[in-house]
Protein backbone atom coordinates (compact mmCIF):
# COMPACT_ATOMS: atom_id res chain seq x y z
CA UNK A 1 0.00 0.00 0.00
CA UNK A 2 1.54 3.45 -0.92
CA UNK A 3 1.77 6.09 1.91
CA UNK A 4 -0.87 7.90 0.14
CA UNK A 5 -3.70 4.87 0.06
CA UNK A 6 -5.39 4.03 2.78
CA UNK A 7 -6.50 0.63 4.15
CA UNK A 8 -10.03 -0.89 3.25
CA UNK A 9 -12.54 -0.33 6.14
CA UNK A 10 -15.59 -1.91 6.97
CA UNK A 11 -18.70 -0.44 8.28
CA UNK A 12 -20.50 -3.06 10.27
CA UNK A 13 -23.23 -2.61 13.41
CA UNK A 14 -26.99 -3.23 13.97
CA UNK A 15 -29.56 -2.52 11.73
CA UNK A 16 -30.93 1.28 11.74
CA UNK A 17 -28.06 2.94 13.44
CA UNK A 18 -27.24 4.75 10.58
CA UNK A 19 -24.17 3.50 9.25
CA UNK A 20 -24.81 4.98 5.98
CA UNK A 21 -24.58 8.65 8.06
CA UNK A 22 -20.97 7.50 8.81
CA UNK A 23 -19.80 6.71 5.72
CA UNK A 24 -21.17 9.65 4.35
CA UNK A 25 -19.20 11.85 7.00
CA UNK A 26 -15.53 10.33 5.82
CA UNK A 27 -16.57 10.18 1.91
CA UNK A 28 -18.42 13.31 1.30
CA UNK A 29 -20.80 10.97 -0.93
CA UNK A 30 -24.68 11.00 -0.41
CA UNK A 31 -25.88 7.93 0.07
CA UNK A 32 -29.18 6.00 0.48
CA UNK A 33 -31.60 6.44 3.43
CA UNK A 34 -34.27 4.22 3.98
CA UNK A 35 -36.39 3.62 7.29
CA UNK A 36 -35.73 -0.29 7.56
CA UNK A 37 -32.94 -1.67 5.68
CA UNK A 38 -30.63 0.39 3.89
CA UNK A 39 -27.68 -1.82 2.65
CA UNK A 40 -29.29 -4.73 1.43
CA UNK A 41 -26.33 -5.16 -0.34
CA UNK A 42 -22.81 -4.93 -0.01
CA UNK A 43 -21.49 -1.47 -1.08
CA UNK A 44 -17.59 -0.80 -1.89
CA UNK A 45 -17.10 2.62 -2.27
CA UNK A 46 -13.76 3.51 -3.49
CA UNK A 47 -12.49 7.23 -3.43
CA UNK A 48 -9.89 8.44 -5.98
CA UNK A 49 -8.44 11.61 -5.79
CA UNK A 50 -8.10 13.34 -8.99
CA UNK A 51 -7.60 17.01 -10.40
CA UNK A 52 -9.41 16.53 -13.33
CA UNK A 53 -13.35 16.66 -13.80
CA UNK A 54 -14.98 14.71 -10.81
CA UNK A 55 -17.28 11.73 -12.12
CA UNK A 56 -18.38 7.75 -10.21
CA UNK A 57 -18.53 4.80 -12.19
CA UNK A 58 -21.08 2.10 -10.92
CA UNK A 59 -21.89 -1.67 -11.44
CA UNK A 60 -23.06 -4.49 -9.26
CA UNK A 61 -21.07 -7.75 -9.27
CA UNK A 62 -22.72 -9.99 -11.43
CA UNK A 63 -21.79 -6.83 -14.64
CA UNK A 64 -18.31 -6.76 -16.19
CA UNK A 65 -16.45 -3.73 -16.06
CA UNK A 66 -18.02 -2.85 -19.61
CA UNK A 67 -21.41 -2.56 -18.13
CA UNK A 68 -20.81 -0.28 -15.69
CA UNK A 69 -22.80 3.07 -15.77
CA UNK A 70 -20.75 6.56 -15.16
CA UNK A 71 -22.14 9.19 -13.44
CA UNK A 72 -21.08 12.83 -14.11
CA UNK A 73 -23.55 14.19 -11.46
CA UNK A 74 -22.04 13.56 -7.82
CA UNK A 75 -25.91 14.00 -7.11
CA UNK A 76 -26.95 11.24 -8.70
CA UNK A 77 -24.65 9.04 -7.08
CA UNK A 78 -27.39 7.89 -4.20
CA UNK A 79 -30.54 7.36 -6.52
CA UNK A 80 -28.20 5.00 -8.74
CA UNK A 81 -27.15 2.90 -5.73
CA UNK A 82 -30.84 3.00 -4.86
CA UNK A 83 -31.73 1.46 -8.20
CA UNK A 84 -28.91 -1.05 -8.16
CA UNK A 85 -29.96 -2.55 -5.00
CA UNK A 86 -33.57 -2.72 -5.93
CA UNK A 87 -32.33 -4.62 -9.23
CA UNK A 88 -30.20 -7.13 -7.39
CA UNK A 89 -32.37 -7.41 -4.08
CA UNK A 90 -36.16 -6.11 -5.43
CA UNK A 91 -38.29 -3.55 -4.05
CA UNK A 92 -38.81 -4.85 -0.84
CA UNK A 93 -36.52 -5.91 2.11
CA UNK A 94 -34.58 -8.99 0.93
CA UNK A 95 -30.87 -8.65 1.58
CA UNK A 96 -28.35 -10.47 -1.04
CA UNK A 97 -24.69 -10.93 -1.03
CA UNK A 98 -24.06 -9.16 -4.58
CA UNK A 99 -21.68 -6.22 -4.16
CA UNK A 100 -22.60 -2.80 -6.07
CA UNK A 101 -18.84 -1.20 -7.11
CA UNK A 102 -18.91 2.46 -6.44
CA UNK A 103 -15.59 4.32 -7.97
CA UNK A 104 -15.53 7.77 -7.15
CA UNK A 105 -13.31 10.13 -8.65
CA UNK A 106 -12.99 13.06 -6.60
CA UNK A 107 -10.72 16.62 -6.21
CA UNK A 108 -9.21 17.65 -2.75
CA UNK A 109 -8.94 14.34 -1.15
CA UNK A 110 -6.06 13.52 0.96
CA UNK A 111 -5.90 9.94 -0.03
CA UNK A 112 -7.05 7.09 -1.87
CA UNK A 113 -9.69 5.07 0.37
CA UNK A 114 -11.70 2.01 0.34
CA UNK A 115 -14.96 1.57 2.46
CA UNK A 116 -17.02 -1.15 2.51
CA UNK A 117 -20.60 -0.65 3.87
CA UNK A 118 -22.35 -4.22 4.95
CA UNK A 119 -25.79 -4.94 5.61
CA UNK A 120 -27.12 -4.17 9.33
CA UNK A 121 -26.89 -6.80 11.47
CA UNK A 122 -30.70 -8.11 11.66
CA UNK A 123 -32.29 -10.38 14.25
CA UNK A 124 -36.05 -10.50 13.35
CA UNK A 125 -36.94 -10.48 9.90
CA UNK A 126 -39.45 -8.50 8.65
CA UNK A 127 -42.17 -9.60 6.59
CA UNK A 128 -41.09 -11.42 2.65
CA UNK A 129 -37.45 -11.56 4.48
CA UNK A 130 -35.83 -15.02 4.92
CA UNK A 131 -36.25 -16.55 8.13
CA UNK A 132 -32.55 -17.39 8.83
CA UNK A 133 -31.88 -13.44 7.99
CA UNK A 134 -29.84 -13.31 10.66
CA UNK A 135 -27.44 -16.11 9.88
CA UNK A 136 -26.99 -14.89 6.39
CA UNK A 137 -25.98 -11.37 7.14
CA UNK A 138 -23.47 -12.78 9.96
CA UNK A 139 -21.77 -15.00 7.27
CA UNK A 140 -21.75 -12.05 4.45
CA UNK A 141 -19.94 -9.99 7.84
CA UNK A 142 -17.40 -12.82 8.79
CA UNK A 143 -16.23 -12.75 4.93
CA UNK A 144 -15.17 -9.44 5.10
CA UNK A 145 -13.48 -8.79 8.35
CA UNK A 146 -12.18 -12.17 8.66
CA UNK A 147 -8.71 -10.81 7.15
CA UNK A 148 -5.76 -10.17 8.79
CA UNK A 149 -5.97 -6.64 7.00
CA UNK A 150 -9.28 -5.84 7.09
CA UNK A 151 -10.10 -2.94 9.31
CA UNK A 152 -13.63 -2.46 11.00
CA UNK A 153 -15.35 0.55 11.82
CA UNK A 154 -18.48 -0.35 14.32
CA UNK A 155 -21.29 1.96 14.73
CA UNK A 156 -22.64 1.44 17.80
CA UNK A 157 -25.15 3.73 19.80
CA UNK A 158 -24.55 4.57 23.22
CA UNK A 159 -27.03 3.34 24.72
CA UNK A 160 -25.29 -0.64 24.14
CA UNK A 161 -22.29 -1.50 26.14
CA UNK A 162 -19.66 -1.43 23.22
CA UNK A 163 -17.73 -4.74 24.57
CA UNK A 164 -21.86 -6.71 24.39
CA UNK A 165 -21.96 -5.52 21.28
CA UNK A 166 -22.99 -8.61 18.67
CA UNK A 167 -20.82 -6.50 15.56
CA UNK A 168 -17.57 -6.25 18.54
CA UNK A 169 -18.27 -9.83 19.41
CA UNK A 170 -18.16 -11.18 16.29
CA UNK A 171 -14.43 -8.94 15.37
CA UNK A 172 -13.05 -10.07 18.38
CA UNK A 173 -13.18 -13.59 16.96
CA UNK A 174 -10.52 -12.53 14.39
CA UNK A 175 -9.00 -9.95 16.14
CA UNK A 176 -9.18 -10.28 20.20
CA UNK A 177 -6.77 -7.52 20.84
CA UNK A 178 -9.16 -5.10 19.20
CA UNK A 179 -5.84 -4.15 17.32
CA UNK A 180 -7.71 -3.31 14.37
CA UNK A 181 -11.13 -2.11 15.48
CA UNK A 182 -12.31 1.32 15.09
CA UNK A 183 -15.87 2.63 16.97
CA UNK A 184 -18.31 5.14 15.66
CA UNK A 185 -20.47 5.99 19.10
CA UNK A 186 -24.04 7.42 17.47
CA UNK A 187 -25.84 9.41 19.75
CA UNK A 188 -29.45 10.32 19.16
CA UNK A 189 -30.42 13.92 19.63
CA UNK A 190 -33.47 14.49 21.12
CA UNK A 191 -34.18 18.05 19.96
CA UNK A 192 -33.35 18.16 16.16
CA UNK A 193 -33.54 14.25 15.61
CA UNK A 194 -30.15 13.54 13.82
CA UNK A 195 -27.25 11.84 15.27
CA UNK A 196 -24.01 12.83 16.00
CA UNK A 197 -21.32 10.29 15.47
CA UNK A 198 -17.72 10.45 17.80
CA UNK A 199 -15.18 8.21 16.75
CA UNK A 200 -13.42 6.55 19.31
CA UNK A 201 -9.94 4.75 18.26
CA UNK A 202 -9.44 1.36 20.26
Amino acid sequence: MSADELSIKESIGDQSVDKSSVLEAISGIQLPRAPNICTRCLLELRMKSTTDTEYAIIRSSKCSEDEATTLDDMNEISSAVTRLIGEIAGEETNVSSTSIYLIVYKRNIPYDLTLIGLPGITRKPFPGQAKDIHEHILHLINRYIEPPTAVVLHVIPTSIDFTTSESMKLAKEFDPQCLQQLIAASIIDKYDKGYFFTVIFK
